[in-house]
């Protein structure tokens, strides 16, 4: 009788401990702000779903709040829709296009300057 007892003090015991434990898992989780790494996946993917495979010559970099897009495309509207495109989920970050348009035929190059800032 007193082993019962005992077992079923045990068992009350073990269940408002594990209860308890329950009501932290539904607290509320705080979001932290996305890595550079992250924010620089995204941007990339944006880049290759606009400009497919010229994407590929498109550095992206992070750095606190600056976005800094560097590389070559072969057109001004190329340009153009790289900086739609990054800009579109650059919320919050200053972004800085220092493509430059390399025309294929004289394998030249020149720049194209353009900083852009994006409201969040």
């Amino acid at each position: 009788m007193v082993c019962k007892k005992r077992r079923v003090l045990v068992c009350g015991l073990v269940s408002g401990l594990l209860l308890s434990g329950c009501g932290n898992l539904t607290q509320r989780i705080e979001q932290t702000e996305p890595t550079a790494a992250f924010v620089e996946a995204q941007i990339k993917r944006a880049l290759i779903d606009a400009l497919g495979v010229d994407a590929a010559a498109i550095q992206v970099k992070v750095e606190e709040e600056q976005i800094t897009l560097d590389g070559f495309v072969d057109s001004k509207d190329k340009i153009a829709t790289a900086t739609r495109a990054a800009s579109s989920v650059a919320q919050g970050y200053q972004l800085e296009n220092r493509l430059l348009v390399r025309e294929s035929n004289t394998q030249s190059s020149y720049p194209i300057p353009n900083i852009l800032y994006v409201n969040t």
